[in-house]
């Protein structure tokens, strides 16, 4: 962020389209704050903000949890000439979501003026899994399930949510017709680059080289971390198991963790490790992450499907909100 503002500053004219941009990257990479900021500097110099300006300044409001301002930043649309699309409905309806807000959000997306995408009803599903809404949940992940039968995730959200409520008939049942179909759940896949080449994991992946090398180190990384109050989070292991040992051991070889691991053996201390994930981090590998970087002293740099995480000293830059 540090160059893009460089540039930004060093543009001596610039229109409507470069703050946005410099809005957008702010809330993207958890800057909320200075997102934000900038709109109100924008304003003072007289720039008219356009559909794609409340956009990016909505993520901003999204990515902080700040409720009131994404609210009173929806309701400013209209004083600029600018009438809400798809777009902003679905950003104030992640942004309610997240919060908490789940029927509210669920209102925002029934009652706008066009019927939601698929990808704003996921957002909103998630939240339910995320607040543990199963009332609005239900709903929402059959209508999700209705909407695209062939995609393997809408059915796991549902799953995931009766499973995590004791609900295990109801989540077989989604289990089965998932198989039924024929849809297929999308593998969770990290990324992470070194010397000149991407090295890939999945969950339990044996494929890697260093395989070895990698596995010992994340054990003897979950001893040194439970003596620093490490507990897993088993409740993200949504199988009907009930061996916690089981759900555990799960837990401990995600994709992101191995790719974590080969990144601390492999990248000199100093460097930031920088990992790509296609999935949502999951809370307990967010937690971990969050000690693995303060107990190994590292920058760790997750990009996740919801945002970039910048974990440093046994914090993260979302605040723990994504």
């Amino acid at each position: 962020m540090e160059e893009a503002w460089w540039v930004f500053d060093k543009v001596q004219r610039g229109d409507v389209v470069l703050w946005n941009a410099m809005i957008g990257g702010l809330a993207m990479n958890s800057h909320g704050n200075h997102a934000l900021e900038l709109f109100k500097r924008m304003l003072e110099k007289g720039f008219v903000p356009n559909e794609s300006t409340f956009v990016v300044v909505l993520c901003a409001c999204t990515h902080m949890g700040r409720v009131n301002e994404g609210k009173e930043v929806f309701e400013s649309m209209r004083d600029y000439g600018v009438v809400p699309r798809r777009e902003h409905y679905g950003c104030l309806a992640d942004l309610l979501g997240r919060a908490g807000l789940v029927e509210e959000a669920e209102a925002v997306l029934l009652d706008m003026p066009m019927e939601p995408h698929a990808s704003q009803l996921g957002a909103l599903m998630s939240s339910c899994r995320m607040h543990n809404n199963i009332t609005v949940g239900e709903r929402v992940g059959k209508r999700l399930i209705e909407l695209e039968p062939e995609d393997g995730g809408r059915y796991v959200v549902l799953f995931n949510l009766y499973a995590v409520n004791g609900l295990w008939e109801d989540a077989r049942a989604v289990r089965q017709m998932m198989e039924k179909r024929g849809a297929k759940k999308e593998t969770g896949l990290s990324f992470i680059e070194w010397s000149g080449l991407v090295h890939e994991f999945m969950s339990g992946d044996t494929r890697h080289p260093q395989t070895r090398l990698i596995y010992a180190l994340l054990e003897d990384m979950e001893r040194r971390l439970q003596l620093i109050g490490y507990v897993k989070d088993t409740s993200q292991v949504l199988m009907d198991m009930d061996d916690e040992e089981d759900k555990g051991n799960t837990l401990s070889y995600h994709s992101e963790r191995l790719a974590l691991a080969f990144g601390i053996l492999n990248i000199p201390h100093g460097m930031p490790i920088r990992i790509v994930k296609n999935l949502r981090v999951c809370r307990d590998c967010h937690v971990h992450a969050k000690l693995v970087s303060k107990l190994y002293k590292r920058e760790i740099i997750v990009r996740d499907r919801h945002r970039f995480h910048l974990f440093r000293d046994g914090v993260c830059s979302c605040n723990d909100y994504w």
